[in-house]
């Protein structure tokens, strides 16, 4: 039963949309739109260092604006059973049909990989378990756009829509943040539920005392990368959460402590 809802559940995301936030991102720096101009990966010339290098610049200078140094450093791996699946394979669960999504191209997979990669190399290894996750939500911030009207279409809900494209919806938000934090081993899973605006997806993140919610879509929604209103749905209690947000699948956060 509880497969079957999950299923009823990511299909009326994409059919639907999901909730924005309380206030609509004014943007990330990314300026390709999936399937209405050519992609980075598609672009003669165009390299991962061109795509990527401003926006993890901009994601260190702001987390060295206010860097918890305070906070553990200790981590936990991220566990297979949570990895992204992949477009086809969320097709096949969602439609019964691989071709619903056309699957990544070599080339464009391979420069999804090669942008991460690229992420996780230039990630401060001694910074806390905090920043770390803090760090990657802040570059996906600036990789994407909240993509109101789905232009995107299906690829708004993948990584490489997100990271790569520059447009997601928040479901493209929190499979891009997922795929981060696997290939950085940072444990993370994916959470589905709902708020006042609709049905709504974000992450379950790990750190010393316990789990937190992290909401990347909303983060970006209210603010730019490194200020507070930014930080307001970013490593959140069960509690605060549950505030505005509902949970269908995921959690629970055991996490006590209020960083906000």
């Amino acid at each position: 039963m509880r497969k079957i809802l999950l299923i009823i559940l990511l299909a009326c995301l994409l059919l639907t949309g999901c909730s924005a936030g309380p206030v609509k991102s004014s943007g990330g720096s990314a300026p390709y739109a999936p399937q209405t101009s050519a992609t980075p990966s598609e672009t003669p010339g165009m390299t991962a260092e061109d795509h990527a290098l401003g926006m993890i610049e901009s994601a260190l200078q702001a987390l060295a604006t206010s860097p918890r140094d305070d906070l553990s450093t200790v981590s936990y791996p991220f566990e297979d059973a949570y990895a992204y699946s992949g477009s086809a394979e969320d097709a096949i669960t969602l439609y019964g049909s691989k071709d619903e999504v056309k699957p990544l191209s070599n080339a464009a997979e391979s420069f999804l990989n090669e942008v991460c990669d690229l992420v996780i190399e230039n990630m401060p290894q001694d910074a806390s378990a905090y920043d770390k996750y803090r760090y990657l939500a802040y570059f996906l911030s600036e990789a994407t756009d909240y993509d109101e009207t789905f232009a995107g279409g299906l690829m708004s809900i993948t990584p490489y829509g997100a990271i790569v494209g520059g447009h997601s919806v928040c479901i493209g938000y929190t499979t891009a943040y997922l795929y981060l934090c696997e290939k950085a081993d940072l444990w993370c899973c994916r959470v589905y539920g709902y708020s006042e605006e609709g049905i709504h997806g974000w992450n379950l993140v790990k750190l010393e005392d316990g789990t937190y919610y992290v909401d990347v879509t909303w983060c970006d929604g209210l603010g730019q990368i490194g200020t507070e209103d930014w930080q307001r749905y970013f490593m959140l209690t069960e509690d605060v959460l549950l505030d505005d947000h509902g949970v269908w699948d995921g959690g629970p956060a055991t996490g006590t402590t209020l960083f906000n």
